[in-house]
């Protein structure tokens, strides 16, 4: 249970968007913002081409997670782990939920 709690703590830290947008233009001439425009658009280019050559077309991406048909698929790890942990540390974990998942320790 603990580990569960811990994990949706920092998947909400992570998510949390509490940074104001920072809007360049007033700092930057014209034509630095559209070189980055285009720049930007290379790289998203580059990355959709990376994208379909390592996983096929019937992966969804999001931003954390990627879908394939009905199954979701995402990777969280423990930041803080014990030396020495109890016997059956993550039965509550596995307790928790009737969602399947695979677990690499």
């Amino acid at each position: 249970m603990v580990l569960g709690v811990v994990g949706k703590l920092l998947w909400d830290r992570h998510t949390a968007d509490e940074e104001p947008e920072v809007d360049f233009s007033d700092v930057l001439d014209e034509e630095t913002l559209e070189e980055g425009h285009a720049e930007g658009q290379l790289l998203d280019d580059i990355s959709e081409s990376h994208k379909t050559v390592t996983a096929p077309a019937a992966i969804e991406w999001e931003t954390r997670a990627a879908r394939v048909g009905e199954q979701w698929t995402t990777t969280l790890y423990i930041a803080d782990y014990a030396d020495y942990p109890n016997d059956g540390y993550l039965s509550d974990l596995f307790e928790l939920t009737d969602v399947e998942f695979d677990l690499t320790a």
